[in-house]
């Protein structure tokens, strides 16, 4: 029943973003206003106060092998799959991107907060930053150099340390290795005031979400299958046979694989409306893999008690 009342309550918030933009309420430029403020407050918020609760002692070699090794092993398989296809640059860039980098915040963390407790949202978090990680270096100079722009890795890190989500990141691990060795304490002020603003990253992300997918119809509907069938039911799988047999075992299992569960998100979209990379393919993705995602999260969160 806990399964049941998350996915209803996330997709109940996306649903409302929907009748919203269905009703005229909110238009799409709507989506920009409200992406922006989740991603530039609330989401670097987000991320400090749930690695602030990390226990540090919980990082290890392990832990950080197993959360990579199956990101880097889909995005193989993504781009085998592609060059099989015959797939040209820009839809390679699109395979490659979109097969691992997906909702890693604004559906995982309330997601696996209701599934698996809220002691869960920090280790989410320390996995989500490397997805965040991992998509703000090698996704982008992968979307560049498919794009046909000369691929600058001084400009690209440049960016990188612009965005607040890094130092959010930063200064959550610092601060958490502080806490636990007690080092430090933080005022009890700063940690409301973040604590009030990062609870709103989710719903405002998930209701941006529900206005950006309305819309009438979703053409080249097999392509999108395909990268959906990439992202949703392959990437898990992996991280599945990868955790068992490493092995991989607890929590911190559990949540690697529903992380790799997640739906494609809004960044899939950003990033390929800025590298002007199958635009189109990629945001009707985006919708048919969160649609995919109400019966496929349940799904995992069953599976993974086997673990």
């Amino acid at each position: 029943m806990a399964l049941l009342d998350a996915v209803i309550s996330i997709f109940s918030i996306i649903f409302f973003g929907w009748l919203a933009k269905k009703f005229s309420l909110l238009s799409e430029k709507s989506v920009s206003a409200l992406s922006n403020y989740a991603y530039y407050f609330a989401l670097p918020a987000l991320f400090f106060i749930s690695l602030y609760k990390l226990d540090f002692r919980i990082l290890n070699a392990d832990l950080l092998l197993a959360i990579t090794v199956p990101i880097v092993l889909i995005i193989v398989i993504a781009f085998l799959a592609s060059v099989f296809q015959h797939h040209k640059g820009k839809q390679i860039s699109a395979y490659l991107v979109s097969s691992f980098l997906g909702s890693n915040v604004y559906i995982a963390f309330p997601f696996i907060s209701l599934a698996l407790g809220e002691s869960a949202v920090p280790i989410a978090a320390i996995i989500a930053a490397i997805y965040f990680f991992i998509g703000s270096t090698f996704g982008v100079f992968v979307l560049q150099y498919y794009s046909g722009k000369k691929v600058d890795m001084q400009h690209m890190l440049f960016n990188l340390v612009k965005v607040p989500v890094t130092w959010s990141v930063i200064l959550g691990v610092v601060v958490s290795y502080l806490v636990t060795y007690n080092q430090i304490q933080v005022p009890e002020f700063i940690v409301s005031a973040f604590s009030l603003l990062g609870a709103s990253a989710s719903a405002t992300a998930l209701f941006a979400l529900g206005v950006f997918m309305h819309k009438n119809s979703i053409p080249n509907l097999k392509e999108v299958i395909k990268l959906c069938t990439l992202k949703n039911l392959v990437a898990p799988a992996i991280a599945f046979a990868f955790v068992i047999l490493f092995p991989f075992r607890g929590m911190e299992a559990q949540i690697i694989i529903l992380q790799a569960a997640m739906p494609m998100g809004v960044t899939n979209f950003v990033l390929a409306e800025q590298f002007k990379t199958e635009k189109e393919l990629v945001g009707n993705a985006i919708i048919v893999s969160t649609i995919l995602s109400l019966f496929l999260l349940p799904l995992a969160a069953k599976l993974i008690r086997f673990i």
